[in-house]
């Protein structure tokens, strides 16, 4: 007879993590990849007790390929970071909004291991997120504001660096940049590889145009010579970043300037 067959977890923390642990005590335990876990053992939605607690608890790693599982971010501030490695300290990959549905792919030392719809591999919280058993749904719906959170990302990163002087050549988001080293690099902490001319990096993306323009888009101007030779990032509210003669600043596409050598825009961010 089994004592227990479900676990409903109402908190997070060492508590709870005990007590998952102790209760798994009256299951028959099986083998799970390679894992010991206990079959009969499962949370409130149906997932296998041994990835529940190794995604909340510091578990030993636990592969999930015999289950249907999938979580959705529920993390703080409506977003949760993607990591590299499950280490707070790990790069940061991307940021998803909560309610975005992630195919589980294993747990291990209180993060989840996770797969995204464009096949991009990476680690969670597993307190950001919410487990659930059964076909993933669609991020379709989600996609919108997917990118804007990541448009979001780059322009607060990039705000980071307001003020960094300007140097022909430079590639330096701290010592110096030009206009496209500036973009560049920007672009580089998010893992999105772009030329290094402003020429050649109009050649990226998509076309945008001018009314069309949303946050995270490159526009580019005509100054010195035939064609674009000079990018900057726009920020929304018709403004945008760029390395400019004074250093990184905000400028508005408003501007006499700006307005008469305006060239045009790519998108970058789907």
């Amino acid at each position: 007879m089994k004592l227990f067959n479900k676990v409903t977890v109402v908190a997070l923390g060492a508590f709870v993590c005990s007590i998952m642990t102790s209760l798994s005590v009256f299951a028959s335990p099986e083998t799970f990849d390679g894992t010991t876990y206990k079959e009969e053992l499962f949370n409130e939605n149906e997932v296998p007790s041994a990835l529940y607690t190794a995604a909340l608890c510091d578990a030993e790693p636990v592969k999930n390929s015999d289950f249907d599982v999938y979580v959705t971010v529920s993390g703080p501030k409506g977003m949760a970071e993607v990591k590299a490695d499950s280490d707070e300290s790990s790069r940061t990959i991307k940021k998803l909004v909560n309610g975005y549905s992630l195919t589980v792919l294993g747990a291990e030392h209180g993060w989840v291991n996770v797969i995204d719809d464009a096949g991009g591999v990476g680690y969670i919280r597993g307190s950001y997120v919410t487990f659930h058993n059964g076909k993933k749904p669609s991020n379709d719906d989600l996609k919108n504001v997917v990118r804007d959170t990541k448009a979001q990302a780059v322009i607060d990163y990039a705000k980071q660096f307001l003020g960094t002087p300007y140097v022909w050549g430079g590639t330096s988001l701290t010592s110096g940049v030009d206009c496209s080293g500036f973009v560049m690099s920007v672009y580089k902490n998010f893992g999105v590889d772009l030329y290094r001319t402003t020429f050649d990096m109009y050649n990226q993306g998509t076309p945008v145009n001018k009314e069309d323009l949303m946050p995270g888009d490159l526009v580019f101007f005509q100054t010195y010579a035939a064609g674009p030779s000079h990018v900057g990032i726009y920020v929304g509210d018709n403004s945008f970043i760029e390395a400019a003669d004074d250093g990184v600043s905000i400028t508005s596409l408003d501007r006499e300037y700006q307005a008469a050598h305006y060239y045009g825009a790519r998108r970058i961010l789907n």
